[in-house]
């Protein structure tokens, strides 16, 4: 089982090469997952059910009336060290906030991506955009425990909550 998944849930791991099919009719038995400790021809039942389980990506949707002006400032510059940290790239340094967010595909012609308000998001931005997004941090000393001895609500983009969050979670 993978890191942080409660052993309830199922997982697999498809492996395949470039030459597996993708329709689940003309399956090739080079497509495998993952029984336990080995790998196994994957059933052709199992490949249809991955292939229905696809969609398109809500996350790469575009916010018709959202705008750069909708992105916190700090956040974008957050994001930009944290790609310039992991990708060594200098020339990040020098991009516009909309050239940096249209290279990263956070935004597309002027437009912004559910994404972009989702990670860089001002707290008026997701109210007006997208108003259901938010993180809740609830702590309960014990699993029996109903109510909660710590609610703390975060509306902003995900970047401006992470560090935040960690240090509540850590002080537990």
């Amino acid at each position: 089982m993978g890191r942080g998944v409660p052993p309830r849930w199922p997982r697999a791991d498809l492996y395949g090469t470039a030459q597996t099919a993708r329709t689940a009719g003309s399956i090739r038995r080079d497509l495998l997952s993952r029984a336990g400790d080995e790998l196994r021809p994957m059933a052709t039942q199992d490949l249809q059910r991955a292939f229905d389980e696809a969609g398109p990506d809500y996350s790469a949707e575009l916010c018709p009336s959202a705008d750069l002006g909708d992105l916190d400032p700090v956040l974008i510059e957050q994001f930009r060290s944290m790609w310039h940290k992991k990708s060594g790239n200098e020339g990040l340094a020098r991009l516009g906030a909309a050239q940096l967010l249209n290279d990263a595909e956070l935004m597309v012609d002027g437009k912004v991506t559910i994404a972009a308000l989702v990670m860089l998001g001002t707290k008026e931005a997701l109210g007006r955009h997208l108003a259901q997004a938010e993180i809740v941090f609830e702590y309960r000393s014990s699993e029996a425990s109903i109510p909660h001895q710590q609610r703390i609500e975060y509306r902003v983009g995900i970047l401006g909550v992470l560090d935040r969050l960690w240090d509540v979670q850590s002080s537990k």
